[in-house]
């Protein structure tokens, strides 16, 4: 049974962008198809089938209800010469171009669009995409890394793995793609690895890397950094100067205090070149207190008999590295910003198609 398609959302402000993508894909991406053949305009297909896919389209059927649905806006903006494709030509057409060549495409049209491709802040991290597990490999889901601007509010590009470990390999692959030039890199642990620190300096950026049990001896030394650190006195020729901002944060029942840490005394990091350019570490607790929690259990009233508010206080410390001076505040503010790539707004299309092989396309906006 075809989904439902929901409205395009923005698409009916303005047709200039839609032409600006026409142009980008009829400049960049070749055609596949014998020029006899081609009654519908490459350009035209690929952008129904972006639509299609923002609005909700998961195969080949409903991007084609999809566009019957939207007919008259798409005559009016691409006036599409050979009409509406049909679901086989989506099909045929779509699953012959290169993935690539339309993540460069797609990529080109963001930053031509915004007018710049310069992001003070780059948050990079991997996501699962829903639904799509293949039978002939296993049930394996994809897996996509993505870069996104803070600032901008935009993916700058993606990644596409198999399965999650894979991202080790994938972000270096990303970082290649991107303008990292004045940018700050966030990533969380999975990525805190030497090479990528490198990587990320060596394109004139910086980082902060999350530190978890994956680097389990950095991550001793780092905590252990700090402990020596509250454990000196501070009038104590050995003291260390630390950078602390205390922020409190409360909305819906819930507070949060956050308590960041940043100290630059790390010659241990930087000997024999072990981390690029590291400058400083950080150390962040937060402390999130929720007032009214639901009830646990079935015989737990909102209240206990007292009829005091119950809350629920729950804690965690993070460890980070990074290449910028111990500016707890800063930090912070990055450190807090890179989850918002959990609710950016990125788009995935993922169609598969034949008995034996599955053939995947990713449209991503």
């Amino acid at each position: 049974m075809e989904a439902e398609c929901v409205p395009c959302v923005g698409v009916t402000e303005s047709d200039a962008p839609w032409r600006l993508l026409a142009t980008i894909i009829s400049d960049k991406v070749s055609d596949p198809r014998v020029a006899r053949t081609r009654k519908h305009a490459l350009s035209d297909v690929v952008i129904m089938a972006l639509l299609a896919t923002i609005a909700g389209a998961d195969g080949w059927s409903d991007i084609e209800s999809f566009c019957r649905s939207r007919r008259s806006w798409i005559d009016e903006v691409l006036s599409p010469a050979g009409g509406l494709p049909s679901a086989d030509t989506f099909r045929r057409v779509l699953c012959r171009l290169n993935p690539n060549a339309l993540h460069a495409v797609f990529v080109e049209w963001v930053v031509r669009a915004i007018g710049t491709d310069q992001s003070e802040h780059i948050a990079i991290d991997g996501k699962t995409a829903r639904g799509s597990a293949s039978p002939s490999k296993g049930g394996n889901t994809l897996h996509l890394v993505s870069a996104w601007a803070t600032d901008l509010g935009v993916t700058l590009g993606q990644v596409a793995t198999e399965v999650k470990s894979n991202e080790i390999t994938a972000i270096p692959e990303l970082l290649d793609t991107l303008n990292l030039v004045g940018a700050t890199v966030t990533i969380d642990a999975m990525g805190c690895q030497r090479e990528i620190a490198r990587k990320i300096r060596g394109k004139q950026g910086n980082y902060i890397l999350q530190v978890k049990g994956n680097q389990p001896s950095l991550l001793e030394e780092v905590a252990g950094a700090f402990v020596e650190a509250d454990a000196t006195p501070a009038h104590s020729e050995h003291a260390v100067a630390a950078a602390v901002d205390e922020t409190v944060d409360g909305d819906h029942g819930r507070v949060e205090r956050r308590k960041v840490t940043a100290i630059e005394n790390v010659g241990w990091l930087t000997r024999q070149n072990r981390w690029a350019g590291v400058k400083s570490i950080v150390k962040v607790e937060r402390e999130r207190e929720l007032l009214n929690p639901p009830a646990q259990k079935k015989n737990q009233g909102a209240m206990p008999e007292d009829g005091e508010p119950r809350s629920h206080v729950s804690s965690e410390t993070s460890y980070y590295i990074t290449s910028l001076s111990a500016d707890a505040a800063e930090l912070g503010t990055k450190i807090r910003n890179h989850w918002h790539i959990e609710s950016a707004p990125q788009a995935h299309g993922e169609f598969r198609i034949g008995k034996e092989e599955h053939h995947e396309l990713k449209l991503c906006a």
